[in-house]
């Protein structure tokens, strides 16, 4: 079982960085934006804060 602590799902993060949560859905279909974890039986989709820090480190603009 994951620590839900370390990740955030696609809501949070698009709250954070100022984005739509479906900017993050056409970019995960682009293979765009961070790395992310697709969980089955409910689907949802989660970034680790590990990923979402090294990419906002690559993407400044992103941050808040």
């Amino acid at each position: 079982l994951m620590d839900k602590s370390q990740f955030l799902d696609a809501i949070q993060l698009a709250e954070r960085w100022g984005i739509h949560h479906q900017t993050l859905a056409s970019w995960r279909r682009a293979d765009k934006g961070p790395k992310f974890i697709k969980t089955q039986h409910p689907v949802r989709i989660f970034y680790s804060i590990v990923e979402i820090e090294e990419y906002e480190a690559k993407n400044p603009f992103l941050k808040k």
